[in-house]
């Protein structure tokens, strides 16, 4: 039996990014994050067979980023919570405020950012694009955020972020890899399915 490819046994903490203003801000150091796919299916059935399908049809796709701020701040408080504010006093930086509104009716489209996820490798944070993960459009949509105070244990703000089909590129939801190789790569690799 080959000897395990150490190379792609990973494990360990992550980098978050979000793109606000045109640049790319640092989110935090992440002790955990996970990545979700959820495909839906309709089920194709005939007469003579009942309720027994007989194909399937993907229907619809969703993707989000589930992880938690640990370098608690009131900019970090407001990135996580949709209809939040934040206010920096022009005159004193330091002076700061978050505000939460319900936003009933709000579309998510119109405040997606970049959101990119560049794993912790040995220390550092890798410069692999094989193993970031990047969405182009990506909101938050958490639809409870806990705040624990406790007499142990860190605080941490827990967010979600959904990832949303981005039309100006072929209305993926994120990637992994180099982002500069096109659909007509001279290699002819489509995929598998």
């Amino acid at each position: 039996m080959p000897s395990p490819d150490i190379t792609k046994l990973v494990i360990g903490p992550a980098n978050i990014y979000l793109t606000e203003n045109a640049v790319q801000q640092f989110v935090g150091g992440i002790a955990g994050a996970q990545i979700s796919i959820k495909q839906t299916w309709a089920d194709l059935t005939a007469d003579n067979l009942g309720v027994t399908a007989v194909n399937k049809i993907l229907v619809g796709v969703e993707a989000w980023i589930e992880f938690s701020f640990r370098e608690i701040d009131l900019i970090n408080f407001s990135r996580a919570i949709l209809g939040s504010k934040s206010y920096i006093d022009d005159v004193t930086p330091t002076k700061r405020r978050v505000e939460v509104y319900p936003r009933v009716g709000q579309d998510l489209a119109s405040i997606a950012r970049k959101l990119e996820l560049k794993p912790i490798v040995g220390g550092v944070e890798t410069t692999d694009k094989e193993k970031w993960i990047v969405a182009d459009k990506a909101a938050p949509d958490s639809e409870t955020i806990q705040w624990a105070y406790q007499n142990a244990g860190q605080r941490e703000i827990q967010a979600r972020f959904w990832l949303m089909p981005d039309s100006a590129n072929n209305n993926r939801l994120f990637y992994m890899g180099e982002p500069t190789i096109t659909d007509t790569a001279p290699s002819g690799f489509t995929g598998i399915w």
